[in-house]
C-alpha cells in the first residue's frame, strides 16, 4: 500500500464519519494532519528493530539538596 493510498483511505474514513460536523476548511486541515502522521509513521517503520531491542531511556533520579 502506498503512502498516498493509506492517506486517502484514512481521510475517507474520517470524512464519512464526521462530514456532518466538519466544514471544508476543517476537512482540509484533517487531510494535512493525516499526511503529517503518515510521514512520521513511514519514518518510524524505516527504523530496523529486532524483537530483543528494548526501549532506550535513562533514569536520572534527582534529589533536592538540603541546606
Amino acid at each position: 500500500m502506498s503512502v498516498f493510498d493509506e492517506a486517502d483511505i484514512l481521510f475517507d474514513l474520517i470524512k464519512n464519519k464526521y462530514k456532518n460536523r466538519l466544514n471544508d476548511e476543517q476537512l482540509e486541515k484533517v487531510k494535512e494532519k493525516i499526511s503529517e502522521i503518515i510521514d512520521a509513521t513511514e519514518k518510524l517503520r524505516a527504523i530496523p528493530l529486532d524483537n530483543s531491542d528494548e526501549p532506550k531511556f535513562i533514569f536520572n533520579p534527582s534529589r533536592e539538596e538540603e541546606n
